[in-house]
């Protein structure tokens, strides 16, 4: 922590102590899932686990037909997309009812014309907590380290010594609307 403190002085310090705790309470935030959340949840795994499945059975060794005359793959990926349709229905209605529940996910929820969400395993919208190589984070629901935080307080000390002027400009902006503020009130 010495070599830290000397890299970013002491105000790093306490920006990175403070970034720090921010994280611990955003991870409290996340830590008890709303019964909606766990059941989405449900909905979304059985349909990637179809689609895994369906995966799995297209490989040119697997292709198996079916009485249906399809093949086990797009029988699953029928299944799998059923799934998803499922979820997302869950989803909508969840969301209409508790607009807050949109916190728990990692894209916007719209689900109007031009909507970036679509019934497959790349386009449902995850749970902030996942895992999955198909979530889109947003940023500040990510986990972090404090290895994480360390390197983003470095970082904005390395920023603000390559960009003086950045940093004098925000500090005068900042002083300059203080004394305006003062000025009206006295005024």
């Amino acid at each position: 922590m010495r070599d830290f403190e000397g890299a970013v002085g002491k105000d790093g310090v306490a920006e990175y102590e403070d970034l720090w705790q921010r994280e611990l309470d955003q991870r409290k935030i996340f830590e008890a899932k709303p019964d909606e959340i766990k059941r989405y949840e449900e909905l979304l795994h059985a349909g990637d686990f179809d689609e895994n499945r369906a995966d799995g059975n297209s490989v040119p060794a697997k292709r198996s037909k079916h009485t249906s005359g399809k093949s086990t793959a797009q029988r699953l990926r029928e299944l799998s997309e059923s799934k998803y349709e499922k979820a997302w229905e869950y989803l909508r209605e969840i969301i209409s009812s508790d607009g807050s529940l949109a916190i728990w996910f990692d894209r916007d929820l719209d689900f109007g014309a031009g909507s970036k969400i679509s019934i497959d395993r790349v386009g449902m919208p995850r749970i902030v907590t996942s895992r999955s190589k198909y979530m889109v984070c947003i940023g500040a629901a990510q986990k972090k380290s404090k290895a994480d935080v360390k390197m983003a307080v470095l970082r904005n000390a390395i920023y603000w010594i390559e960009n003086p002027v950045a940093k004098l400009d925000e500090l005068t902006g900042a002083s300059l609307a203080g004394k305006l503020a003062k000025l009206r009130k006295s005024g």
